[in-house]
This record gives structure tokens, C-alpha cells and sequence, in this order.
């Protein structure tokens, strides 16, 4: 299975989906990792960082959409430049995509992602029990935040 990280495209987002340490984890654990070059330069990654952890660097965003089994990003997809079209159009069809996309499920994106065959978890949805707070993203980025 290939999971494919691409750069973040919202204005002034700074986060990575994954960290070099997380792609080594994965990679341990049998997956493939796909990485966008620059995709964790703004969260001071370096793709030599990624390389060193397992990851194989994509030259651009097309290259992971195309190939990923799973995308993980922050942000829901949206409109990209590098692109030139809306991420969820560019998904391969019947992959999964794993990120925050909003509470809406009549959002452009949730209707992008639908009609892409795309199976897709919004991290916000996940409970913010103290059961499942290990897994909530929310909870897991405010603690980093202080």
C-alpha cells in the first residue's frame, strides 16, 4: 500500500500530514511512503529527512495523487495551483483520503471526494472522548500548541 503525502496548499498552512518519524513507522511496518518534494519545508522537514526515514520524494503534487493508495493531508482539498485543478479531482479514483474536511457533507469537497469514489475520513469527526483522545487530531495539535 502507498501512502502519498502532499505539500499543503492552503495560504499560511505550515503543517505536514506525517513527520520524518512517523514515514520511517510506516515504512517499518510494511506500507510504502510517497512524499511531495518541500512538503515539510515549512514545518522544517527536509526531503532528506523523508529519504533518511524510508520515504521516496515525489517531484510534484500530480505525482502523489496519481499514485497514492491513501493521501494524507491537513487541510480538505481544494484548489491548487501546482494542480492546476481542485485536489479531489485529481485523487485516484477509489483511493482514501484522510484529513480535516469540515462537518459539511454538501461541501465542494465532500462532493468531489463522492463522486471520485473516494473513501474519506475527516479527522475532526473523530471523538473527543478521553477514551479516544490518543487518536484526536484537535486534542493531539492542541497539546503540541500548548
Amino acid at each position: 500500500m502507498l501512502i502519498g503525502v502532499p505539500r499543503e496548499v492552503a495560504p499560511g498552512e505550515t503543517r505536514v500530514a506525517i513527520v520524518p518519524e512517523t514515514a520511517g513507522k510506516l515504512i517499518k511496518a510494511g506500507l510504502q511512503v510517497l512524499v511531495e518534494t518541500g512538503a515539510g519545508a515549512r514545518a522544517h522537514f527536509t526531503d532528506e529527512a523523508y529519504r533518511a526515514a524510508g520515504a521516496s520524494i515525489a517531484a510534484d503534487a500530480r505525482e502523489v495523487f496519481a499514485k497514492a493508495d491513501v493521501l494524507l493531508k491537513v487541510q480538505e482539498p481544494r484548489m491548487s495551483e501546482a494542480l492546476g485543478a481542485h485536489e479531489a479531482d485529481a485523487i485516484r479514483e477509489g483511493a482514501e483520503y484522510v484529513s480535516f474536511l469540515g462537518r459539511d457533507p454538501d461541501s465542494e469537497a465532500a462532493k468531489k471526494l463522492k463522486a471520485r469514489k473516494v473513501t474519506a475520513l475527516s479527522m475532526e469527526m473523530v471523538p473527543r472522548t478521553s477514551r479516544a483522545q490518543k487518536r484526536d487530531a484537535l486534542s493531539s495539535m492542541a497539546s503540541v500548541a500548548g
